[in-house]
């Protein structure tokens, strides 16, 4: 103000001195003017000079400004950059090594990451995306495919921002994650799909922060800079930030199952839906076991996303990972003195070629097909390799597996290296076994504070001779045994938590007499945490053990209703229990007080167990009954079924089909005495054209074929079936079978006329997939020319057994393939749902029941896999077929439409909607392609004479 002050005045003195002594003029005279003139413009000079003044301090203030903003952005970049460098080095360091189990020559050494790693085969077999708008709008399904990690990352993020990666205990769910983040660390993202750099972010959501402990995750950035911390990296929360907002990231999310809590799972379902929401440049993959992510428990992500499912090890796939897994811990190995590290490594590379190949071949035997299945998982071959590194030998089952790796990891290796062991592992095991289960219970959690670990262990350790220090011991387990690690500085961690869940159960074992211990197991049959560690248990137990686990769970309330993945684990902990007692079975199959929930779970624990005691209890109980018992039906199934598995174990001649007109239903000896029911004849609506059909009389399988009674038939044409035999010799059948597929376009090209190919070519091809291979399970990933050729079967057996036919002498070979075969979509659908007065129910079950729930059929993935077919008693028809609805699409005998030149499918199944499972909704899909989706149903027609 000063300086304008300084520039105006002069200008305005001027001004006035002119007009007070200017000589006032009669006229205008131009002289006159002049010093106004010259007022104005000595005014605008000042202004000017003022104005340029004022503009070049504040062009001076502007590019202060803007050099600090620039410094400020560089320093920012800087910083981001070294940030982004130091977080990449430690995601290398954390994930491109694995730490094979076993060895801490090996951990001693890194492995990277693409020396050890087996590409997993990944089934997409759902996509949760796909909901059906109407049936008559219902497109033919996609082929379900088996991919690799490479081809899943691309499908996926095709059309959605999220991969939901679901595997079984040990199966490679974290190797997955690690080679992900490997792939875009090397700068390799264009083998996964990403066209562009995209940066990788990990986290275990076992460490996962919430909100005041409270259900409610903190946000990612948040939990991101805490795990960074625990890393002594210093990334902050802001820096976090800026990276999911601004770049393109792949947030890799591990172990969904490792929060214990329901509640807080279905929480960060809903945190992630938000995630996916918000963050518009993050890619996401979640892990997690089955167990823990589960629709009828209500844990289930609610944005658009490809569900992929991680496959057991293949054969080829068991062999690549011990030929690496053994080359791996041979030439890790410290050469001895005087040997060159080259000569070390073709000597020790030749041992583990050699030693690899000896398990293979092992395994391969006929007599280790148990063995086999237990290869399939990663985890377990893994100790596999172990124990035949040094010892050449391997246990039969699951549970010895575990404890003659623990014994070696505890010892025997050390002893071998004439080492002593700090503790014998009989010693070792009871320091471990209390501290698993504190885990397990009281912490529920992976890790543990080591401070908390060494004050639970030294008062055991005070108890041994010699009286070790819990640190001394826990160093031992990390650097010799291998069995633990650090998690951080603070923490410890099982190297897999399948060891604590074991060690749990050992536990669990030596408590079980304790006042009221068995009634707590029991509350945790609920519980998806405690359920590998309640199968370790049950498989350690005695017959009086498992006696008195069945007493306490029928009187338990848990026990009165459960959903279809607890019937499941029930199921499981009896096959598994090696020795069963039926005694408190059988008092709760004659208890009145129970309900008709708990009669029938009773009741599928005596057919698990099978005996001839569990088969008499049955039947005393279907002798005793009124008539009117809610479990009758299901009991005479029961009874039916063993009574044929055990005269097949006495080799009994086949019965012959007691089948009489006019009956409600007949059971067919040639598979297992299965039920066929009498669906009366009718007319009604076809949905489809919309005009009046008639329907003759006919008996519908009460079932679903299961995975037994069509593995008979794969036996049957590998000639191991002898009493089918004897009545229908193998040569006859194939000859009769090539003249029926003469018949139908494209079946002769598919089959081939090479019969020693057809059990290969029929067989199922989830035959060897844990989730659908069960006996009572729906048999699925069959074509429909195999479904047909089992009819075609059943019709041999028919007129040979049955009718005492000649076959040979038997010219109409459509009428032969009559007697069983597919069902039409006509008779589907009045089976189905047909009413009396000619009207079709919209579901298969009564009307009364209204729309599809959890309990009446298995559907929309509520399951995550097929179900035993008999599974369902709340969905079942008027009639008393099963499985109508849901489960797995049914084959049907004719073709879609005259446009698609398909065989069709009713029913819907586990991996689709409720809208599928309407009686009129339908599909169709090209006959020489599978799914495990897709199974079949057979009737029985009143054929003519031959």
């Amino acid at each position: 103000m000063k300086q304008l002050l300084r520039f105006f005045s002069p200008a305005v003195f001027f001004s006035i001195t002119s007009f007070l002594y200017g000589q006032p003029q009669s006229g205008f005279k131009w002289y006159n003017v002049v010093p106004w003139v010259i007022s104005f413009l000595l005014f605008l000079l000042v202004l000017w000079q003022y104005l340029r003044r004022r503009r070049d301090t504040k062009d001076v203030e502007v590019l202060k400004l803007e050099a600090k903003k620039e410094f400020d952005e560089k320093e920012h970049t800087s910083a981001a950059k070294t940030a982004e460098a130091i977080y990449r080095a430690t995601l290398k360091d954390e994930l491109g090594t694995l730490h094979l189990l076993g060895s801490p020559d090996i951990e001693s050494k890194q492995v990277k990451l693409e020396d050890a790693f087996v590409s997993l085969c990944i089934s997409e077999s759902w996509r949760s995306e796909k909901r059906f708008e109407k049936p008559e709008k219902m497109e033919r399904l996609e082929m379900e495919r088996h991919l690799t990690p490479e081809q899943v990352m691309k499908r996926a993020f095709q059309n959605f921002r999220l991969l939901l990666v679901i595997g079984d205990p040990g199966s490679g769910k974290t190797t997955l994650l690690k080679y992900y983040a490997v792939k875009c660390l090397d700068n390799r993202h264009g083998e996964l799909g990403f066209k562009k750099d995209i940066f990788p972010i990990y986290f275990p959501l076992r460490d996962l922060e919430f909100k005041n402990g409270s259900d409610v995750p903190t946000a990612l950035p948040r939990n991101l800079a805490n795990w960074a911390d625990r890393h002594v990296l210093n990334i902050s929360v802001e820096q976090f930030h800026q990276w999911l907002q601004h770049r393109k990231t792949l947030v890799l999310l591990d172990g969904l199952d490792e929060i214990s809590s329901k509640e807080r799972r279905r929480k960060v379902c809903w945190w992630v839906r938000d995630m996916c929401s918000g963050l518009k440049n993050a890619q996401f993959v979640l892990t997690s076991r089955a167990t823990g992510y589960r629709k009828l428990d209500g844990i289930e992500l609610e944005v658009p996303h490809l569900r992929a499912d991680i496959m057991d090890f293949s054969p080829q796939q068991q062999e690549d990972f011990l030929k690496k897994w053994f080359r791996a811990a041979f030439c890790c190995e410290l050469p001895p003195e005087g040997t060159t590290e080259q000569e070390w490594k073709q000597q020790q590379s030749k041992k583990a070629e050699q030693r690899s190949q000896t398990i293979i071949e092992f395994l391969k035997k006929e007599d280790n097909k148990a063995l086999r299945e237990l290869a399939a998982v990663p985890m377990l071959l893994q100790i596999m390799a172990i124990i035949w590194k040094d010892r050449q030998f391997l246990p039969k089952t699951r549970l010895a597996l575990y404890d003659t790796a623990l014994n070696y990891l505890l010892e025997y290796r050390d002893r071998q290296k004439d080492i002593e062991p700090l503790l014998p592992a009989d010693e070792a095991r009871r320091v471990l076994a209390p501290t698993a289960l504190w885990m397990q219970e009281d912490l529920q959690k992976d890790e543990a504070p080591k401070e908390a670990v060494h004050q639970t262990m030294q008062p055991v350790l005070n108890m041994l001779e010699g009286q070790p220090r819990a640190l001394a011991f826990c160093e031992n387990l990390r650097d010799r045994a291998g069995l633990i690690a650090d998690y951080d500085k603070q923490h410890y961690i099982f190297r897999h938590k399948s060891f604590r869940e074991f060690l749990s159960a050992l536990q669990l074992e030596k408590d079980a007499l304790q006042e009221n211990r068995i009634d707590t197991l029991v509350e945790y049959f609920n519980e998806d945490w405690w359920e590998e560690s309640l199968r370790f248990f049950i498989s350690k137990s005695d017959d009086k053990m498992f006696d008195r686990f069945m007493h306490r769970f029928f009187r338990s309330e848990v026990s009165e209703l459960l959903d279809a993945n607890k019937q499941t684990l029930l199921q499981n902990l009896v096959k598994e229990a090696p020795l069963k007692k039926i005694d408190a079975l059988v008092n709760a199959l004659n208890n009145k007080d129970l309900n008709d929930n708990q009669g029938r779970y009773v009741m599928d624990c005596l057919k698990t167990i099978g005996t001839p005691e569990a088969l008499k209890a049955i039947k005393v109980f279907i002798d005793k009954s009124k008539g009117n018992e809610a479990n009758l039906d299901h009991a005479r199934d029961i009874a039916a079924d063993l009574s044929a598995q055990h005269a097949r174990k006495e080799e009994k001649a086949v019965e012959k089909a007691q089948f009489i007109i006019d009956q409600e239903s007949f059971r067919n000896p040639y598979e297992d005495n299965v039920e066929y029911i009498k669906i009366p004849a009718g007319n009604y609506k076809y949905s489809v054209t919309g005009e009046t059909v008639k329907v003759p009389e006919l008996y519908f399988c009460k079932y679903p074929v299961t995975n037994k009674r069509y593995r008979r038939f794969i036996s049957f044409l590998n000639g191991k079936e002898k009493e089918f035999i004897k009545a229908l010799p193998l040569d006859l059948f194939q000859d009769k079978l090539l003249r029926f597929t003469s018949s139908i376009k494209g079946y002769t090209d598919y089959l081939g006329k090479d019969s020693k190919q057809w059990p290969g070519k029929l067989r199922s091809d989830d035959d060897d997939n844990k989730n659908f291979n069960g006996d009572d399970q729906p048999v699925v990933s069959v074509t429909w020319y195999a479904a047909r050729a089992y009819c075609f079967w059943l019709s041999c057996l028919e007129a040979a057994i049955g009718r005492g036919e000649k076959l040979e002498d038997i010219k109409d070979i459509n009428r032969l393939a009559s007697i069983y075969r597919l069902p039409t979509e006509t008779e589907w659908e009045w089976a189905a749902g047909g009413e009396p007065d000619g009207t079709i129910r919209e579901y298969p079950w009564p009307k009364a029941k209204g729309d599809p729930t959890p309990n009446l059929a298995n559907y929309g993935r509520n399951v995550g896999a097929t179900t035993p077919v008999d599974r369902y008693p709340e969905g079942a028809t008027p009639h008393g077929l099963m499985d109508m609805a849901g489960n797995v699409w049914e084959w049907m005998e004719n073709l879609y439409s005259k446009e698609y030149k398909y065989p069709a499918l009713r029913g819907g199944s586990w991996g689709y909607d409720g809208s599928g499972l309407r009686c009129s909704a339908r599909l169709y899909y090209d006959p020489v392609l599978y799914l495990s989706l897709n199974g079949f149903r057979v009737l029985r027609a009143f054929a003519p004479s031959l």
